[in-house]
């Protein structure tokens, strides 16, 4: 086991869309002693995720509606839970950030006349969309990767972060596991987490295999985090992870399902959907609504609601191309208006769902093809999936957290509320990018080094590897897979569209249990949880143990806070259906949690509102010479 040290002004650690975007903002900016750290390279989700037409949403550059910065604004305002004055600066900062992406060669459509035109996307009544096809995140990676490396900016791949070391109550650097056993501490004045979400908190997850985050990281480095309760949940496939909104649910493909061996088929949605015309139109409007909202629990959210309870009663659920719902012909004169004017003038007239598709967005096709999954031959199966986190780190209006010198950006950010305009997070990974990079280029004066209290981290997190490895507990990779699975199971039992209370508090007495056990070796004996640790010597494994203990701590966050906002009396609100069902909380009403000293705790503060600033231009101009 070895230990390497580095020294940096600046790291990023993630290479998706905001973590290139920070590390490109602040090299022009004159920030040059800066690096970006990766799990994987090639990794995360901007690269690797993506729907039927991934969108970015800014501004309306397009169009004879007037827009603005303070009506976008209000609109992710108004989604509940959201500060205002994040909100204003996303809203400020959309035109710019998409203006470079197009600069630097994404090819978002533009008109005749050269504007760059959109259309509508889920909670938004504006055509502030935008989209270069399935893959937009990562044609932004791409980018805004290729701008990064011909900076000569370093990018270190294949390093796990494990801690955030601190000084002081504030950032010095950060420590990586490298490999299996060896270790790298870097030295740093500020650290900007573009680490993503926690996509692998659930066992049905859309997120790219292997996106974990940083959220448990960052929580016992001091952090704070935010709406931990909001997350985005929809119908997606398991194999290959892919989100089915848009195009494949417009095609109206049919819906079944099967035991665990693929018997016993039944159209399901007969029970909770009038077959033909009535089905027909829920399926077709599940493409504009694909997040699943407890608001539509009477239209189209019934149908994630039907395959949600399928699979919670062991059963497996597929989509069909190649049928129509029903099995027969498409009720094209039974269908409403809105669905027959919509495929008339997409000109599509096809017989089947995937003839259809065919007509109207041919691409979605070929991704299956790409990942050896043929529509026109066999059924997808499905099921409703954990998407995006809509909170994360608590940060201001510099995307910086709670803990000195760590700022958090993308998805490791908790902008969000209860709703957002879909395509949002892209432009939030972007504006948080610039205004985390701008604050750091204003800083002078050195790192504060690593002294005795961060040498101090480092070695106890040493001696925590030097005891896993040189014990009788079984740290062997496959072992702690097994662990991971069996959590995820949980979280999905517990906390994810159906959640339960009592089910939550058992959860957090096990986890609690399972993270003493990381902890301590693996030697504390928990007899309801025998498939563990013990009895089974092995060498390496630290990095899928470290893992674990992400993976816990990160549910350990989530849960105490959907278990908080039930005890105050919280309602089923965004993608979850709690049990009990409360009278509600205002949702201009904001959660934040952090971990002191080993207690979680919780606390709400009202949601800042939309700044009102109408100063004059020139002492806006001095204020902006004398700051920068």
């Amino acid at each position: 086991m070895t230990l390497e040290h580095m020294k940096y002004h600046t790291i990023i650690i993630g290479t998706g869309a905001a973590g290139y975007n920070a590390a490109d903002t602040l090299a022009a900016l004159g920030v040059v002693d800066i690096a970006l750290f990766a799990d994987s390279r090639t990794g995360g989700t901007s690269r690797n995720a993506g729907s039927d037409k991934q969108t970015y949403y800014k501004l309306s550059l397009a169009g004879g509606r007037p827009d603005s910065v303070w009506d976008m604004a209000r609109t992710l305002y108004n989604g509940g839970a959201m500060d205002g004055d994040l909100a204003l600066c996303e809203a400020a900062l959309s035109a710019q950030c998409f203006l470079k992406l197009a600069g630097q060669g994404v090819a978002f459509p533009k008109n005749a006349w050269g504007e760059y035109v959109g259309y509508r996307t889920d909670h938004d009544e504006r055509r502030r969309a935008s989209s270069v096809g399935p893959y937009t995140s990562r044609r932004m990676v791409e980018a805004l990767e290729d701008s990064v490396v011909k900076r000569g900016i370093p990018i270190i791949d294949n390093t796990q972060l494990v801690r955030v070391l601190t000084e002081n109550s504030r950032v010095c650097g950060a420590l990586y596991l490298c490999g299996e056993r060896d270790f790298a501490a870097v030295e740093c004045a500020n650290v900007i987490l573009a680490t993503g979400g926690p996509g692998e908190l659930y066992a049905e997850s859309v997120y790219p295999a292997g996106q974990y985050g940083a959220l448990g990281v960052a929580l016992e480095a001091g952090a704070a985090a935010r709406n931990l309760t909001e997350w985005q949940y929809g119908i997606a496939s398991r194999a290959p992870r892919w989100n089915l909104s848009g195009s494949y649910m417009q095609v109206m493909p049919r819906f079944y399902s099967t035991d665990k061996n693929g018997n016993d088929e039944q159209a399901f949605l007969d029970c909770d959907i009038a077959p033909g015309g009535p089905q027909c139109d829920a399926i077709f409007q599940k493409g504009y609504h694909w997040p699943l909202d407890v608001r539509r629990a009477g239209d189209s959210s019934r149908i994630d609601l039907a395959v949600a309870e399928q699979t919670a009663a062991g059963r497996r659920v597929f989509l069909d191309f190649r049928q129509n719902p029903g099995g027969g012909a498409l009720p094209w004169d039974e269908l409403s208006e809105e669905t027959r004017g919509y495929l008339a003038g997409a000109g599509v007239d096809g017989q089947t769902p995937i003839q259809r598709l065919q007509q109207l967005n041919a691409p979605a096709i070929d991704f299956y093809m790409d990942h050896g999954v043929d529509l026109a031959l066999g059924p997808l199966e499905i099921a409703v999936c954990a998407q995006h986190c809509n909170g994360g780190l608590a940060v201001d209006t510099r995307w910086r957290t709670a803990l000195p010198g760590l700022y958090a950006v993308g998805e490791a950010a908790g902008t969000h509320g209860i709703y957002r305009p879909g395509g949002s997070a892209l432009n939030a990974g972007q504006a948080g990018a610039v205004r985390a990079a701008e604050d750091i280029a204003r800083q002078s004066g050195a790192a504060p080094g690593i002294g005795n209290e961060a040498g101090g981290q480092i070695q106890e997190t040493l001696c925590f590897a030097q005891a896993l490895q040189a014990s009788d507990a079984d740290c062997s990779p496959a072992r702690a897979e097994r662990l991971i699975e069996a959590a995820q199971r949980r979280m999905s039992d517990c906390g994810g569209v159906f959640r339960s209370a009592v089910k939550i508090k058992e959860a957090i007495g096990e986890i609690d249990g399972e993270i003493e056990r990381v902890l301590t070796g693996g030697k504390t004996t928990v007899s309801e949880h025998e498939d563990t640790f013990e009895n089974n010597p092995s060498s390496g494994g630290l990095s899928a143990i470290f893992r674990l203990k992400e993976l816990l701590t990160a549910q350990r966050a989530c849960l105490t806070a959907m278990l908080d906002y039930s005890s105050r009396g919280g309602a089923s609100r965004g993608g979850a259906f709690y049990e009990p069902n409360g009278e509600g909380i205002a949702t201009d009403m904001i959660q934040e949690l952090s971990l002191s000293n080993g207690e979680w705790q919780t606390q709400w503060r009202k949601a800042n509102p939309l700044p009102q600033d109408d100063a004059a231009f020139e002492k806006v101009w001095r204020e902006y010479r004398e700051a920068n």
